[in-house]
């Protein structure tokens, strides 16, 4: 599926059913334009894709999903674009998942608007400040993080948005 403003693929690694893959596709959209309210991006690009774990790379530990940019990524169409692949834990609680989906695309959304900023050089800016190379590491709680405290804010928010919505409508 994809919008004229953004072009997303949703697929699973970990046997998630295709309707567990639609619902999710349709959220991502619904979460974008939402997002695009609060503060309008560009088009996004990538894919989620949902797998039976995801590890952090550091340290190995069990995370619900993680977000990677690929930057000047060559799209199909001969352009060149940001690429965003976000991969989701299959956490066999839907809601969890949904939670996840939603938080990670916040992220995609923060790097888009410049906000967040990652680089292997000079590790993570948020809003220009430094946070360092390894700012997870000595964190119990990345809540401390401000792009993750935002995250956490909003994935709550558009999780509930869209549930209430689709589930009571059947439409978004």
């Amino acid at each position: 599926m994809s919008s004229k403003k953004h072009t997303l693929k949703v697929v699973s690694d970990s046997g998630f059913k295709e309707e567990e893959i639609d619902l999710l596709e349709i959220a991502a959209y619904y979460f974008l334009k939402e997002l695009d309210k609060i503060r309008p991006i560009g088009g996004i690009h990538g894919e989620i894709i949902v797998v039976d774990s995801v590890n952090k790379e550091s340290t190995n530990e069990l995370l619900s999903g993680d977000m990677t940019e690929i930057k000047d990524f060559l799209l199909d169409n001969g352009t060149r674009k940001n690429y965003y692949v976000c991969r989701l834990a299959d956490c066999h609680n839907s809601a969890e998942t949904m939670r996840t989906l939603a938080h990670e695309l916040v992220h995609v959304w923060q790097t888009e608007l410049g906000r967040l900023k990652l680089s292997d050089e000079t590790g993570w800016f948020w809003r220009g400040k430094s946070y360092g190379k390894t700012p997870y590491n000595g964190t119990d709680d990345d809540f401390n993080l401000p792009w993750e405290a935002e995250a956490d804010i909003l994935d709550i928010q558009l999780t509930k948005k869209f549930y209430k919505q689709y589930f009571n409508t059947g439409k978004i």
